[in-house]
């Protein structure tokens, strides 16, 4: 992958393209600027990443690139982190800031995310992509990500349920 080792190239960088334009129109429902969007998408394909980093990315300006990061922040969806020995930081999408807002819309919203990466997965795994850079960087992450959601959707359902029964309880108790 050259020296930019967060840069994938061909095909791969058309799926990465793919999944960010995933994250803004998801992030387009939930009402969220564009450009936080699709630095979350790279923050979550990629893991971490320097402010020089998601600018090589996004193509958006240093000062666009810190200032969404600080709200990312003050927001509690990303992490900052010092690289040792540098006054330089990356910064990690934070997986457990993600809570269950609107829960019906969420299991439905779960389900379009999880066959989305799923879709992507089995694209990955096809041969002609096997020996490409990038590919198993890639496919791990979105593995990772489809593993995760899976399980959110699954505890969601549950708790959804849980919630259910004890409503019912609760009205049969107080007739």
């Amino acid at each position: 992958m050259s020296t930019q080792d967060h840069i994938f190239e061909g095909r791969i960088r058309d799926y990465e393209k793919e999944l960010i334009k995933f994250y803004n129109d998801v992030g387009k429902i939930r009402g969220q600027n564009p450009k936080f969007s699709t630095m979350l998408g790279y923050m979550m394909i990629h893991g971490s990443l320097t402010q020089k980093e998601l600018k090589e990315l996004t193509g958006f300006s240093l000062a666009t690139v810190s200032n969404t990061l600080n709200a990312m922040i003050l927001m509690k969806n990303a992490i900052k982190k010092r690289i040792k020995g540098t006054n330089g930081f990356k910064y990690t999408f934070d997986l457990s800031q993600i809570t269950v807002r609107s829960t019906s819309n969420k299991i439905e919203e779960f389900e379009k995310q999880i066959n989305f990466y799923k879709l992507m997965v089995s694209k990955l795994k096809q041969e002609e992509y096997k020996d490409k850079e990038g590919q198993s960087m890639l496919l791990e992450r979105l593995t990772q990500m489809l593993n995760f959601l899976s399980t959110w959707k699954e505890l969601t359902e549950k708790t959804m349920k849980k919630l259910k029964e004890m409503q019912k309880q609760m009205r049969n108790e107080n007739e």
